[in-house]
């Protein structure tokens, strides 16, 4: 643990994201405490003021506080992220478990689906699933997770492809241990590094596909806000007011690149060549 702390903090970048995702995480769970005002607080004698004293990134169009918008809606986007991810790290661990474990016909019927449903772009298969399941904050989170099960499915398989028939799982099979127990006792344990891995980038694009189907308007319905509302509320008024999209496009950016490059992190961190050398 100590090496694996050791290279994923070894790179300042890496620490940079970490912090700043901390931050962040904490500014969404006490956003009623740090935010200046609510998010749909209006006052219509400040609308559309640019930033200042008052508003420090300004107001919007109803002129509601953009500042304080923004970190309420972080709370959204973030917990729309995570949820969906769990949601898509667990159905696909299951899945890849299985399809790793038993081969075979199995196998082949588990991956060839996979194969289907990856043909599709991530955000058209969510943005489908959304559009069938109707508008809504659940909705939306079920769309984000089942269109990223795949990439987990086929990370989850190929690991479990690697251990399946090491010493161990087969010491396992033979003291009378049964499937289930092989699999969540024996195996996954062995595997959950690279999900982790694939699971920390994921964050990322949750936000991106929230922020995306949210502009679209089948992601978070107002009076709720999430950056992706405010980029779509802030798209009609770029040439007298372009701080309204600008804000919360920057801050999308800004997060992604730090679920990256904490994803990077883990990834070297996880990797015993890379501990090994140290």
């Amino acid at each position: 643990m100590k090496k694996t702390w050791k290279v994923l903090f070894s790179r300042k970048v890496t620490m940079i994201a970490a912090l700043f995702i901390v931050a962040l995480i904490l500014t969404a769970v006490f956003a009623d405490f740090v935010a200046p005002y609510g998010y749909n607080d209006q006052d219509l004698r400040q609308r559309l003021a640019p930033p200042g004293a008052a508003h420090l990134l300004g107001t919007d169009n109803y002129g509601r506080d953009v500042l304080s918008r923004l970190i309420f809606g972080s709370r959204i986007s973030l917990i729309v992220a995570f949820v969906s991810v769990v949601v898509a790290g667990v159905a696909g661990s299951l899945i890849g478990l299985i399809a790793g474990f038993c081969g075979g016909v199995v196998d082949g019927i588990l991956m060839r689906l996979t194969d289907a449903l990856m043909t599709f772009p991530t955000i058209v298969f969510a943005l489908g699933i959304s559009a069938a399941l109707g508008q809504s904050t659940f909705n939306l989170i079920l769309a984000i997770g089942i269109s990223t099960i795949p990439p987990y499915i086929r990370t989850i398989r190929g690991e479990v492809m690697k251990v399946r028939n090491q010493t161990y799982i087969k010491a396992a099979r033979v003291t009378g241990n049964s499937v289930p127990r092989q699999l969540l006792v024996h195996v996954l344990p062995n595997c959950v590094a690279p999900v982790i891995v694939t699971a920390s980038v994921g964050l990322g694009g949750a936000i991106m596909t929230e922020a995306t189907l949210s502009f679209l308007g089948l992601g978070v319905q107002p009076p709720a806000t999430s950056w992706g509302i405010m980029v779509s509320e802030g798209s009609d008024f770029l040439t007298t007011a372009p701080h309204l999209a600008l804000v919360p496009g920057i801050a999308i950016a800004l997060v992604v690149l730090a679920f990256n490059f904490l994803g990077d992190g883990f990834r070297d961190a996880l990797d015993p060549h890379v501990r090994g050398n140290l």
